[in-house]
C-alpha cells in the first residue's frame, strides 16, 4: 500500500521536478564514485582512486553532495508528504541558487583535480566527477524549462483574471 502512495505522489511531480529530482539524486550517487586515479611514480606500489571526500578537493565534494541532497531532500519531503521541510525562499529560487552553485563547485572540483593531475606522472580524471556535471547540466535545463513554464501559467492566469471580470 505504502509502494502505490509513493508512486502516486512520484506521478504528481512535473516531469522538469522528476528530472530534477532524478538528477540531483544521481549527483549524490557520483559523489561516492572514483573522481581522480593516482599511478604511484615509477611503478612503485598500488594506484588507488579518491572521491569527493577524500583527496584534495574534499571540502568541494562534500559541499557539492551536501547541496544535491538537499535539493534531493526537498523533492522527497514532497513525494513522502512529511512537510518537514520549510524554506524560508520560494522553492524555485532555492533551486535556481543550489543549481549554479552545483555547477560552479563542479567546475571547481574539476580544476583542483586537473591540476593535481598535471603535477602527477600517472593521474586520471575518473567517472563521478562526469556524472556528477552531466547530471547537474541535466538538472539546470529541466530547472530552466519549469521556471518558464510557470511564469507562461502566470502570464496565463493573469490574462484569465481579467477576461473574468470584464465579463
Amino acid at each position: 500500500m505504502k509502494y502505490a502512495f509513493l508512486v502516486k505522489n512520484f506521478h504528481s511531480l512535473s516531469f522538469e521536478q522528476k528530472i530534477i529530482f532524478i538528477a540531483n539524486f544521481l549527483t549524490s550517487l557520483f559523489c561516492f564514485f572514483p573522481w581522480i586515479s593516482y599511478s604511484p611514480i615509477l611503478g612503485y606500489g598500488e594506484s588507488f582512486c579518491h572521491n569527493a571526500f577524500f583527496g584534495t578537493g574534499f571540502l568541494v565534494g562534500t559541499l557539492i553532495f551536501g547541496l544535491s541532497f538537499s535539493v534531493f531532500g526537498i523533492f522527497l519531503d514532497k513525494i513522502l508528504q512529511t512537510k518537514k521541510i520549510k524554506l524560508p525562499v520560494k522553492e524555485n529560487n532555492y533551486l535556481i541558487f543550489a543549481t549554479i552553485e552545483l555547477l560552479i563547485f563542479l567546475i571547481i572540483a574539476w580544476s583542483i583535480l586537473i591540476f593535481l593531475g598535471n603535477e602527477l606522472e600517472e593521474a586520471e580524471i575518473r567517472f563521478g566527477i562526469f556524472g556528477c556535471f552531466f547530471s547537474q547540466v541535466i538538472s539546470a535545463v529541466a530547472l530552466f524549462l519549469q521556471v518558464k513554464k510557470e511564469k507562461k501559467q502566470n502570464a496565463k492566469n493573469q490574462f484569465m483574471h481579467i477576461k473574468k471580470e470584464s465579463n
